[in-house]
């Protein structure tokens, strides 16, 4: 009995309590997931409370949607039975359209026909000539058979008139027309000319005026300057009156009282011409000067002058003329040759004094055989002329004026015609032709400068 107690509580010991503490583990273990299996069973519970609540909420939806899918379905059944009923009626529309379109082809070709019709029997009306407009009102309600018995009727009436000419009413409204269209171009044309007219008469009047303005300006510088270049003598330009009759009564040089009233009234600022008023060139032929060389003297017009006054009053006009409308330069040959001594000297000043002009200067180049005009230059130059070339050389007024002592230039007391100037310029020529043969043979070609020269300002 002790050894079974001995085994049972070494079994005991060894086994069943080893096994009680296992078990009390596995209690233990099972009570906790006990305890964890009743805390998902709440959590799910709640959740399954959850899912209740959104699965009716989703059933509600979903009934819902089967309520409108319904409606759908319903709608789509409705629409197709219209789509069917359309295309039902599009097809009934197309056979109608298609019936039309047959029925068109054949109004336009009838329409085709009827036209061509037209234009025939427009084609007879044309050739029988145009109709009344009542024409048509009147025989409107007859039938064929009255218009084919009034027709030949009108036809055997007809052959009377064979001879008329038929389109004689076309022809009188169309040269209607064309008159009318004449008569408008005919006033668009004279308004036009009235317009070209008034331009003209216009830009004459002011031509006129620009004229007599020059005219006025250029008188009052002869004026002055033919008292610088004579200071006792008068001078005045005059225009002049143009003739009146083909035998040159009534205008012309005869009328010196008319000219001396035109000069006037051109010195003095009168008024322009009027539109009124004949143009200028109807009026006046020309412009002359008329002048005189001392006080008392009687006013000569230039084919009464000398050489030398000509050349005094053609300077004067220059000079005028200049101070209008001022040049860059002006180039004078010999313009003294035919001077007197107190001329050369008055014209050699006017020509310094526009030099100095500080408003309007002038640049003058002159050739000359007199000292007037060297000692009144800036600079003077020499030419001359070896085996026919001639050479320009810059000399001194010095030089200059020795050379015309020397007897380049003619004597200044003697008034030297035009005729006896061109004489004595031959001579000259003639004596430098025969110095230059002899130099040729006795002097080198840088001495060339000793030949005679003729003398520039």
């Amino acid at each position: 009995l002790e050894k079974s107690q001995a085994e049972l509580d070494l079994r005991l010991s060894q086994n069943l309590r080893k096994r009680h503490m296992e078990l009390e583990a596995r209690l233990s273990e099972t009570e906790k997931a006990s305890k964890v299996a009743a805390e998902t069973l709440t959590s799910r519970t709640e959740a399954k409370e959850r899912g209740r609540t959104t699965v009716d909420s989703l059933q509600s939806q979903y009934d819902e949607l089967a309520k409108g899918v319904s409606e759908q379905k319903d709608r789509e059944a409705k629409l197709r039975a219209e789509y069917e009923e359309a295309r039902a009626g599009e097809q009934g529309r197309a056979a109608s359209m298609e019936e039309s379109r047959r029925q068109l082809e054949s109004y336009q070709t009838k329409k085709a026909m009827y036209v061509a019709r037209r234009d025939e029997l427009s084609k007879k009306i044309r050739e029988i000539g145009s109709l009344p407009s009542d024409a048509f009102e009147k025989y409107r309600g007859k039938s064929v058979k009255e218009l084919h018995k009034l027709l030949k009727e009108v036809l055997d009436q007809q052959v009377g008139f064979n001879k008329v000419n038929q389109k004689a009413l076309d022809q009188y409204i169309n040269f209607t027309e064309q008159l009318e269209d004449l008569t408008k171009r005919q006033a668009e044309i004279e308004a036009g000319n009235k317009k070209i007219q008034e331009l003209i008469t216009t830009l004459d009047q002011k031509k006129d005026e620009a004229i007599e303005r020059t005219f006025k300006q250029v008188s009052r510088n002869f004026r002055e300057v033919f008292k610088e270049l004579v200071p006792d003598g008068e001078g005045h330009l005059v225009m002049v009156k143009a003739k009146k009759s083909k035998d040159g009564a009534g205008g012309g040089d005869d009328d010196d009282d008319e000219n001396r009233s035109a000069a006037a009234n051109a010195a003095t600022g009168a008024a322009g011409p009027s539109s009124s008023a004949p143009s200028f060139e109807s009026r006046y032929s020309g412009v002359k000067p008329q002048v005189a060389f001392g006080p008392g003297h009687v006013a000569k017009q230039m084919k009464q002058l000398s050489g030398g006054q000509k050349t005094v009053v053609a300077l004067a006009l220059v000079l005028a003329i200049q101070k209008c409308d001022p040049a860059p330069f002006y180039l004078f040959d010999e313009i003294d040759a035919a001077l007197d001594v107190q001329y050369r000297a008055t014209v050699a000043a006017t020509l310094r004094r526009r030099c100095d002009d500080a408003s309007a200067p002038s640049q003058f180049i002159a050739t000359t055989f007199h000292p007037e005009l060297v000692k009144r230059a800036d600079r003077a130059y020499g030419v001359s002329q070896r085996n026919r070339v001639s050479r320009v050389a810059r000399v001194t007024g010095a030089e200059a004026l020795a050379f015309l002592d020397a007897g380049g230039a003619a004597d200044d007391d003697d008034d030297v015609g035009g005729n006896d100037h061109n004489n004595e310029k031959k001579t000259k020529r003639k004596r430098r032709g025969d110095e230059d043969e002899e130099a040729v043979a006795e002097e080198e070609e840088e001495n060339s400068d000793e030949d005679d020269d003729d003398m520039d300002v």
